[in-house]
């Protein structure tokens, strides 16, 4: 699979909520940075983070299959110039997905991260919004704590 059978398009929130969603929620869920008590309140929680930064205007953008463009094989989400999350399928990583995606632009990424997300971050040496030089400020939050 290279590059060129890909496209992007605008994210249908009809068609696409619940993969976008469900991936998201997980993803912080099963690759945390650190240990989530109350799968419960987590799942909760998160889901309307999710809904409050979709409800605020974040750009979507879904990776797609040229001839099947209702077949996400990723998406990015950024909201105010700071990278949400991207996703991409594992069969996708490695040819070009995330990159496409996030081909825009972003000033910094969000504190809400998996663990592969933050090592990712630091290794492109990205401002993680809410920390200073690698160490978190006192009013970054953990994933699936309330604020």
């Amino acid at each position: 699979m290279d590059e060129a059978h890909l496209g992007l398009r605008d994210f249908d929130p009809d068609r696409d909520s619940p993969f976008l969603y469900s991936t998201w929620r997980n993803a912080l869920y099963y690759s945390p940075l650190e240990p989530i008590q109350d799968a419960d309140r987590f799942f909760s929680e998160e889901t309307k983070r999710i809904r409050k930064i979709i409800k605020d205007g974040a750009v979507i953008k879904i990776a797609c299959l040229d001839e099947t463009p209702d077949q996400i094989v990723g998406y990015s989400v950024i909201n105010q110039n700071s990278l949400e999350f991207v996703y991409v399928k594992r069969d996708y990583r490695r040819i070009g997905v995330a990159k496409l995606l996030l081909e825009d632009g972003f000033k910094e990424v969000t504190n809400c991260l998996t663990k592969l997300g933050r090592d990712l971050a630091i290794k492109k040496k990205l401002k993680i919004k809410g920390e200073e030089n690698g160490r978190e400020k006192e009013s970054a939050s953990i994933p699936g704590e309330a604020d």
